[in-house]
């Protein structure tokens, strides 16, 4: 028994350590990549060729996916930790669903990939808005890896409400996981 619980509190204490040092870097990273984007902003705007216009404007569409991907890991850090407070309230999910395609849209159009939505305009459900942006977000780009991957071409996100509930759903035709 003693065994046991030993190797429940080293486990325990290994993961809050591995939680504290995710944590910890992904919060470091965020300084140097608002200064990238800093940096990617004036080359848009300053410059008079497209191509560097193009260049800073990927630059900065990356650099705000990968802040998202920061944003996501602290925000799952502080859900595991139990510091963050969930806050469910009413939530348009075609509303959140076209909030996560916008914002892969224009990757997803130079790759050639179409991204369907097909849920009704007055989707809602009561549920934290942030843990929906998140997992959209995770699976919308998720798929768009798959179709890149794959060479393939279609993103889907379907949303339902029947007799057993409400159901919001992402699929592509793509290489899977």
């Amino acid at each position: 028994m003693a065994v046991l619980t030993r190797t429940l509190r080293h486990d325990a204490e290994l993961r809050r350590r591995q939680q504290n040092f995710l944590a910890a870097v992904s919060h470091e990273f965020k300084s140097p990549l608002a200064s990238i984007q800093l940096a990617a902003e004036t080359l848009v705007l300053r410059s008079r060729e497209d191509d560097n216009r193009r260049l800073g404007q990927r630059i900065l569409e990356d650099g705000e996916r990968l802040l998202r991907m920061i944003d996501n890991l602290l925000e799952t850090t502080r859900l595991e930790e139990g510091r963050q407070k969930l806050t469910p309230q009413l939530t348009n999910l075609h509303d959140a669903a076209t909030t996560a395609i916008a914002a892969i849209s224009e990757r997803a159009r130079l790759s050639r990939i179409a991204v369907a939505l097909e849920a009704p305009a007055d989707l809602t459900l009561e549920v934290d808005p942030a843990v929906v942006e998140t997992g959209l977000s995770n699976l919308l780009d998720n798929a768009l890896k798959s179709c890149v991957a794959a060479k393939s071409g279609t993103i889907r996100v379907r949303g339902t409400r029947d007799a057993d509930g409400i159901a919001l759903a992402v699929s592509d035709d793509g290489l899977g996981f």
